[in-house]
């Protein structure tokens, strides 16, 4: 009786076990939903096969078994002298069409059932060695695992071929290879820590690492180096080391120990690394072609932990100024002086000044004096709003922080409004939080109150910005709106002929778990896939709190949530294989996530981290519809303003050059629009960001720039800046494609540019065009002699003088001398609407095209018109816009 491969597939459903099996002249074993309980606590639950012992009809048989969800699957084969094969790997080749078969055993070990080998090649690596000789091989699992057999073929007299496999020990493994495994799978340590892995990765038996810092190198980690910071001054022995430097130098040491390999290395040549001591000059040459990138990124990341660590820091610190000036309810700059010594503690400076500076004197007037400063101390200064200046003390040089200095202007303007301090209020139960309104008087409050109207409350003398009553969103009849203004929750609430409006004091509770900080959720598994940790994302989306999820199967916990893509993930991380790229996955109600897992901190740890692309902001940018839609029609806002605003909430830094004043930088949305989009905009840009920085300026750019494709309008542009990797995730060319698209709406453009070694994205707004005259022509742009020569048959009688652009330079300039526009774009310049809509808001315009274009929705007046055109069809639409 030959031996021939069993598949067993058992589903428990509804309490009933179901078998089915792929040999139909086997009898399954009777497992009854009792048995394979049991059984499945004996086998892992991630999917792989375990080699077990299962009672059959026939007695007792040795199967691998793996469950996927309620699925039980049982592999043995069948027939004499199987079970004496069932416990050791081997595969065996026929002759002709039948199965090549495998062992339990060697199902356990590789995954593969003989169907799977007979459609694939895996098998070939082992056929290639004479028959009776042993070799070794090395192959990668069904889930991705690599491993190195010794294998054996031998030739049975029926023409047959066994193969015994036998794994090669993890002990007996070695070379640089498994070092450099080593190395990164650890978590990024110090610079030190860092050189030394490196050092014994190449070979090396000593060696220094140098910085980049401005035009020279300085060194920061060194083990066993001839080397030091004196050799890099002039005439020292790396003197002539700079940039794309690679060269050896000889040392006068004895054969080649004496010899140093000097290589810059990393984003920009950032780094320089001398390496000694090693055997063989041409081993470390190749090595280091290896390790040295990979150094590189461990020190980047390094350096991004520990600026994320500062940023943390400085956070927590702004965020403890902003509440102390929220619980007291600080609203004018002589309520700030009580408080600048407590302030300039909490962000370790020496002492703290707010300078008033009125025009009717000559020197400034500090609103809270000081201290005079010691001779060891240093001052920063920041320009604030009104002339004020905060000036800030430091003990020393190296105590000085600019950024916390500026961060703490920005809260102080936020939070002062004026310069006398407000009317004391009465904020107990029984004072006026709660009145009701009709405009903006006070018709009723509880008695011994007398606010006058709802915005003395905040101690203004005219309606707020953006009052929810002029905008009639202020609720609908018994559903209250709130909004959070000046530390307090406002409700307002439609009633009767007026509103009824209440306060309530506004506490940011920092335990509160949907305030943490990863967009998405984290966990920890063992190697062996149970869960360690759950944060309360995770809770959220599967349903399962951290306390029940502690020690279950994270595979099933994973399916459920996630789908078997991440299970996928899983069963690769537990065999120690981590994908380099993150999977994206779809979350019931259409979430789009993206998994990524790591090796953990801890020994045979798997860190998980899933980010979600709505709360990361790296869905589609949902652009406002312009100042009609969001604040003051046709009132331009301050790209700078909304820039430095936005940076200070997200803890970047912005970099703005002196031409990209406020004024300078006037674009056509509205402040609340602006500062929706700037948000956005962060958001969706910091996954590719190595360091937390936005650069400024304004620049005009003229004709003929090429820009993705796109025809770009000589203008100027307010542009801000974003250094990026060098290389970028697919998700992320997408998320920038989709901003390109979003950003062109808005009359803008997109660009990356990877000049002197600096990888960039660039994103510019028209700035709002001023006005050269009086606004009487009207000018036509078009390249069409046909419907060039037709509009000026039809304007003959029109009193309004009508002027021809040849060209984008002359229609860029004559626009803003003109009461409207008729457009007859060249093929590709269609979307130049947007930036002229933009340039000028509520500019009347044609555009004649033969396919409708897509036209943003703005407060400009776009009005399509289909060609070829009749010149009654002209004359009509000409007609429309001249009169709207």
């Amino acid at each position: 009786m030959e031996i021939v491969p069993v598949l067993l597939r058992s589903v428990v459903r509804d309490g009933a076990v179901s078998t089915v099996s792929s040999d139909p002249v086997f009898e399954p074993p009777p497992f009854s939903e009792l048995e394979l309980r049991d059984l499945s606590k004996r086998i892992p639950q991630n999917g792989r096969y375990a080699l077990l012992q299962i009672t059959t009809a026939s007695g007792v048989a040795t199967a691998a078994a793996r469950i996927q969800g309620e699925e039980f699957f049982f592999f043995l084969l069948k027939g004499e002298g199987a079970e004496r094969l069932a416990s050791i790997p081997a595969f065996c080749l026929s002759r002709g069409d039948r199965l090549p078969l495998a062992t339990p055993a060697a199902v356990a070990m590789l995954g593969y059932t003989p169907w799977e080998l007979a459609g694939g090649d895996f098998l070939k690596g082992f056929t290639g060695s004479p028959t009776g000789q042993s070799s070794l091989v090395p192959v990668l699992d069904r889930w991705g695992r690599r491993h190195e057999l010794i294998h054996m073929p031998v030739r049975q007299s029926d023409g047959s071929v066994w193969i015994t496999v036998t794994p090669v020990p993890d002990t007996l493994a070695s070379g640089w290879e498994s070092i450099l495994a080593s190395w990164v799978s650890r978590p990024a340590s110090s610079a030190v820590s860092e050189l030394e892995s490196a050092l014994e990765a190449i070979g090396a038996n000593g060696g220094a690492l140098f910085e980049r810092q401005g035009d020279s190198y300085a060194l920061v980690a060194s083990r066993n180096s001839p080397v030091s910071q004196e050799d890099l001054a002039p005439g020292g022995l790396l003197s002539s080391a700079g940039a794309e430097s690679s060269e050896w130098l000889d040392t006068g040491g004895e054969g080649a120990g004496g010899h140093l390999y000097i290589k810059a290395f990393g984003r920009s040549d950032g780094f320089l690394g001398v390496f000694g001591g090693a055997a063989s000059p041409v081993t470390v040459e190749s090595r280091a072609s290896v390790v040295l990138p990979v150094l590189a990124m461990r020190l980047d990341l390094s350096a991004a932990l520990r600026a994320d660590m500062e940023t943390e820091s400085r956070k927590a610190v702004l965020e403890s100024i902003e509440k102390m000036l929220q619980e007291r309810g600080t609203s004018s700059w002589l309520e700030l002086g009580a408080m600048l010594d407590d302030i300039a503690s909490r962000t370790g400076a020496a002492r703290m000044d707010v300078i008033s500076q009125p025009a009717e004197t000559s020197g400034p007037v500090p609103v809270a004096a000081q201290p005079a400063e010691s001779q060891d101390s240093t001052t920063v200064d920041v320009r604030m709003r009104g002339g004020r200046i905060l000036r800030v003390g430091f003990d020393s040089p190296s105590h000085a922080d600019m950024r916390m200095a500026r961060a703490v202007a920005r809260i102080f303007e936020r939070f002062c409004h004026r310069d006398a301090p407000a009317a004391a209020r009465d904020v107990h139960p029984g004072g006026w939080r709660t009145v009701q309104i009709e405009g903006f008087r006070v018709v009723w409050q509880p008695e011994g109150s007398s606010l006058p109207a709802c915005f003395s409350f905040y101690g203004r003398e005219a309606p707020c910005d953006d009052c929810p009553v002029t905008r009639g969103n202020a609720g609908r009849q018994g559903v209250p709106s709130s909004h959070l203004r000046d530390g307090w929750i406002e409700e307002i609430m439609p009633v009767g002929t007026g509103h009824s409006v209440r306060w309530t004091r506004w506490m940011a509770d920092p335990s509160d778990p949907g305030t943490e900080k990863l967009p998405g959720g984290a966990a920890v598994y063992g190697r062996s896939g149970e869960v360690v940790s759950w944060n309360g994302w995770m809770e959220t989306v599967s349903g399962v709190g951290p306390s029940s999820a502690r020690g279950q199967g994270a595979s099933r916990l994973l399916d459920r949530m996630a789908g078997p893509r991440v299970v996928r993930q899983l069963e690769l991380a537990m065999g120690g294989v981590f994908l380099p790229d993150s999977v994206e996955v779809t979350l019931p109600g259409g979430r789009r996530c993206f998994s990524k897992m790591i090796p953990g901190a801890g020994k045979d740890m798997i860190a998980h981290f899933v980010i979600d692309a709505r709360s990361a902001g790296i869905e589609e940018v949902q652009i406002l519809a312009g100042p009609g839609a969001a604040g003051a029609e046709g009132e331009p806002s301050s790209l700078r303003t909304a820039m430095e605003g936005v940076c200070e909430i997200y803890g970047w830094e912005l970099i703005a050059s002196d031409d990209s004043s406020p004024d300078s930088t006037e674009v056509w949305l509205s402040a609340p629009a602006l500062s929706e989009y700037l948000l956005d905009l962060l958001k969706q840009m910091a996954p590719t960001m190595p360091e937390r920085k936005a650069s400024l300026s304004t620049a005009f750019v003229p004709e003929g720039r090429p820009l993705a494709g796109r025809p770009v309008l000589p203008a100027i542009y307010g542009m801000v800046g974003f250094r990026t990797y060098p290389v970028l995730l697919p998700g992320h060319q997408q998320m920038l494609a989709g901003l390109e698209r979003e950003i062109a709406g808005l009359g803008g453009w997109m660009a990356r540019s990877g000049e002197q070694g600096r990888d960039e994205v660039v994103v510019a707004l028209p700035i709002v065009g001023r006005d050269l005259g009086e606004r009487r022509r009207i000018t036509l742009y078009s390249a069409d002699d046909w419907f060039t020569g037709e509009i000026e048959a039809v304007t003959s009688g029109l009193p309004d003088r009508f002027c021809v652009a040849s060209n984008l330079t002359d229609l860029a300039e004559m626009q803003l001398s003109s009461r409207a526009l008729v457009l007859r774009p060249r093929p590709g310049e269609a979307g130049l609407v947007s930036c002229l809509a933009a340039r000028v808001p509520g500019q009347p315009m044609i555009l004649a095209t033969g396919v409708r274009p897509r036209i943003p929705v703005t407060v400009s007046s776009v009005m399509h018109l289909q060609t070829p055109a009749t010149r009654d069809e002209l004359l009509m639409a000409l007609r429309r816009m001249i009169v709207a």
